[in-house]
């Protein structure tokens, strides 16, 4: 028996054979339309894709919008409160804030809210929980997990009220 350009005796050419037809059979197997709406689903897979990583891009844009340039000054109540939920799973934790009438604002350094109430030093002023104080710095407002607004500033300075 002859196989391409190798020759082959007829008992050791049957695997080969055999394989040959399976491929075949195989091959034949998948239908061109087949084949087509596979191609039809691997497209829409990446316009997907690619829509939702669009949406994260704009909405990343939206919440840098929201940053006001101008410093603001801020009179509350330096507090340790629980952090506002802005991941899925939530990451449950204390964190420090400045507390006043209209809202809290949340304490974060380099983007970094301060973790477990450490203390912290401020200019050589120590605040203590409770104590009156002044935050200036650029405020933020920006949705929880749930959609519910809050307040974050990124402290230039914090001194005694």
């Amino acid at each position: 028996m002859v196989l391409g350009n190798a020759s082959f005796s007829s008992r050791s050419a049957r695997p080969i054979r055999k394989s040959f037809i399976l491929i075949q059979k195989v091959t034949n197997y998948v239908h061109p339309m087949r084949m087509h709406w596979f191609f039809v689903g691997a497209i829409i897979l990446v316009v997907v894709l690619v829509g939702i990583i669009s949406q994260q891009r704009q909405e990343r844009a939206r919440v840098l919008s929201s940053v006001e340039t101008s410093l603001v000054t801020i009179t509350g109540t330096y507090q340790c409160v629980p952090n506002p939920c802005t991941t899925r799973p939530c990451q449950p934790g204390m964190i420090w804030a400045v507390v006043n009438a209209s809202s809290v604002y949340h304490l974060s350094v380099n983007g970094e809210w301060i973790w477990n109430c450490v203390e912290k030093t401020w200019e050589g002023y120590k605040p203590s929980r409770g104590d009156t104080v002044k935050v200036t710095g650029k405020v933020t407002e920006r949705p929880d997990t749930s959609g519910i607004p809050f307040h974050e500033i990124e402290v230039h300075s914090l001194k005694p009220g």
